[in-house]
């Protein structure tokens, strides 16, 4: 049987920060893990709001609304990085890491809280 783990996500703290956040590796398949995790948020009550083309730092950004607040998912295009954020909204980044981990797509993967201090 083939593994259907396809990305992986850490929840760490933003550098420098208390705020937590979730980094998603999408450099494999960024466009499919770009299109899955609009699926994800859409499918748990979070809503498309806006749309922005940062074309001087090379990422998009897609802002969501839920019933906390702002969640923003950020895409590198050029590392293919991807980052969920909360805007003061971590009940919403502890809700996503724990959609994510119940997903069979994502794996997560353990992090050092200080390696971010």
């Amino acid at each position: 049987m083939e593994n259907p783990i396809k990305y992986s996500y850490k929840l760490r703290p933003g550098y420098g920060s208390d705020e937590l956040l979730i980094e998603l590796d999408g450099k494999d398949q960024p466009d499919e893990l770009q299109t899955d995790l609009i699926l994800i948020l859409e499918q748990n009550g979070f809503k498309l709001t806006e749309l922005k083309d940062i074309w001087q730092n090379d990422e998009w950004s897609f802002i969501f609304r839920s019933q906390q607040g702002v969640v923003l998912l950020s895409r590198d295009t050029v590392w293919d990085f991807f980052f969920l954020m909360g805007e003061n909204n971590q009940a919403d980044i502890l809700k996503l890491d724990e959609i994510l981990s119940k997903n069979p797509l994502f794996e997560k993967l353990n992090v050092n809280n200080s390696d971010y201090q």
